[in-house]
């Protein structure tokens, strides 16, 4: 059919019965070229004897150069083939149709490809000022189908679902969307099969359905292991009340290679990785100015559970996270075989961990142990509000890492670790330190390149025998200096020394000999007090000395240490 125009016919256009089990002809069975169609349905039902994968090849459908205008449930196809070249799509609408004016194995829709086990390429289309708002996807709701879609421009759609079914294999390739909208769990949902995108551009979306649980991309690969790939992907300027790209299944692989997010407000991780099992590759990454808004999910990237990740040649510039791991979140993590390389982390930004956080699950196999390699990175002007400006671990295998050649600079927290910070178990929870360059890593302008939390405490000075004496009315000065698990002095004091000063102690204490001990207060976490019990010999004032006023006491023979964050 060449150079057709057919409209408002409000019967099916095209009843299409092919029966065929074997390809006979290389050419299409029916070809449209250089048509107009309006409001129109046309139908493939394709009859068959024996089903096997190739069904397909015997029943091809070809458009070319053809504008689809005003259409509701274009194509149904079954076992079929689907071509369609250069074609030009045009405000799709919602279809109230009954089903009973059509044949019965059809349903009311307004999704362009409907059918089942159909393999369809589709080249060189443009969909423009198309709102959806049914509850099917926009472009096909085809299942267990092999569809490529190649040359695409999608321009100002709203959808309250996604665009392709969940249940097909895709491969979208130079695709572009700008100014889209939907509020479906996902523009791109995709179960149980592989999916490619490359030369992907997307500017300008909102991802608006239920706070926290809707996403660009939603992946879920199921039982079996499936594979997401992801290359020469360009997505910027959005928004999305879950994480941008979702993750989920027992076994899958990710592959994401020459890509860049930028600019992305997401109420979760910019991506998110929950599967079980999941092998993951960055390659020449950048991932730039994003802010994840949710408190309770961690990291711009988050992986947990057993994962095997390589990140290498890419770069994490001024992410936010109001959680956890700025740029990316280790956390709850059974077992990690990592491969960090080559990459730069600058100017990132979280409550812990201002690049990088670490930490174990509630269950992690300590009898496998994972190569861990974290070499040639930059770490440069991240920050955290708390502890562990570039990097915070918690993780009780990553002193098996290799740590070489990175460089820590000018990286700053609130509280403790400018550099890098483990709160304790130094020795499990933190890797060699050595081999790496630090450089005016600070805390509160103090430089503190590393630390953990205070360890124990110590006295100063040391008294011979453990005895002091003092007369009644003199000063008592005892100071207290923190350590941490590096033996260096900690800021959690005055520069890491706690001063007590004691006057006129004839107020409280008669001339005597008083066992004087230590206790810790309002601190939760451990730390050892490596202070022997004193005696203080206090014996009687004389003329020469003045009486002042108390400004401590000393009770039930305790002094008690207070400690506040």
């Amino acid at each position: 059919m060449n150079n057709c125009t057919i409209q408002y016919n409000k019967a099916q256009f095209i009843h299409v019965d092919i029966i065929c089990t074997k390809q006979t002809q290389i050419e299409p069975q029916v070809v449209f070229k250089n048509s107009i169609m309006k409001k129109k349905i046309i139908f493939v039902n394709h009859n068959y004897e024996i089903k096997h994968p190739e069904l397909y090849k015997c029943s091809t459908i070809k458009y070319i150069n053809c504008s689809f205008i005003h259409n509701k449930r274009l194509i149904y196809s079954h076992f079929s083939q689907i071509t369609i070249d250069n074609c030009y799509f045009l405000e799709t609408e919602k279809s109230n149709d009954d089903c009973s004016q059509v044949q019965s194995f059809i349903i009311s829709s307004n999704t362009l490809l409907h059918g089942n086990s159909i393999v369809c390429e589709i080249e060189n289309c443009v969909f423009n000022n198309i709102t959806l708002r049914n509850s099917i996807p926009a472009i096909s709701d085809a299942k267990y189908s092999d569809i490529k879609i190649t040359n695409w421009i999608f321009l100002n759609l709203n959808v309250n679902n996604g665009l392709l079914g969940e249940e097909s294999k895709y491969v979208l390739k130079n695709v572009i969307l700008k100014n889209i909208k939907t509020n479906s769990k996902a523009l791109f949902h995709i179960l149980y099969q592989n999916i490619e995108f490359n030369n992907v551009e997307v500017k300008d979306f909102e991802c608006i359905g239920d706070g926290g649980d809707t996403s660009f991309i939603l992946y879920d690969s199921g039982e079996a292991n499936f594979k997401m790939t992801i290359k020469n992907f360009r997505i910027q300027d959005g928004i999305s009340n879950g994480p941008l790209i979702k993750i989920i299944g027992n076994s899958n692989e990710f592959l994401f290679e020459n890509s860049n997010i930028t600019n992305i407000i997401s109420y979760g991780s910019f991506i998110s990785n929950e599967s079980k099992n999941s092998k993951v590759i960055f390659s020449n990454v950048k991932i730039s100015e994003n802010i994840n808004t949710s408190k309770e999910e961690c990291g711009g990237i988050h992986f947990n559970n057993n994962i095997n990740l390589s990140i290498t040649n890419s770069k994490f510039i001024n992410n936010n996270s109001k959680s956890n791991g700025g740029a990316i979140c280790f956390d709850e993590i059974s077992n990690l075989r990592l491969n960090l390389s080559s990459n730069e982390f600058s100017k990132n930004n979280a409550v812990n961990g201002g690049a990088i956080y670490m930490k174990n699950g509630k269950i992690i196999n300590m009898n496998e142990n994972k190569t861990l390699i974290i070499e040639n990175n930059i770490f440069n002007e991240n920050s955290a509000e708390d502890f562990g400006g570039a990097m915070y671990s918690e993780f009780q295998k990553i002193y098996l890492a290799i740590l070489v050649n990175n460089k820590f600079s000018y990286n700053k927290a609130g509280i403790l670790g400018g550099g890098i910070f483990s709160p304790n178990s130094v020795v499990e929870n933190l890797f060699n330190l050595e081999n790496n360059i630090y450089l005016n890593n600070t805390v509160n302008s103090i430089i503190n390149d590393y630390t953990s939390k205070p360890a124990y405490i110590l006295l100063e000075p040391d008294f011979p025998d453990n005895l002091i004496q003092i007369t009644t009315g003199a000063y008592l000065n005892l100071v207290f200096t923190l350590y941490d698990e590096f033996n260096r002095n900690t800021c959690s004091f005055i520069q890491g020394k706690f001063y007590l000063f004691y006057y006129n102690l004839n107020n409280f204490a008669n001339p005597n000999k008083y066992n004087l001990k230590f206790k810790i207060e309002n601190y939760n976490d451990d730390i050892e007090l490596r202070i022997m019990d004193l005696e203080v010999l206090v014996s009687s004032c004389n003329s020469n000395h003045i009486l002042n006023k108390i400004k401590c006491k000393i009770k039930r023979e305790y002094l008690k240490i207070y400690l506040f964050r």
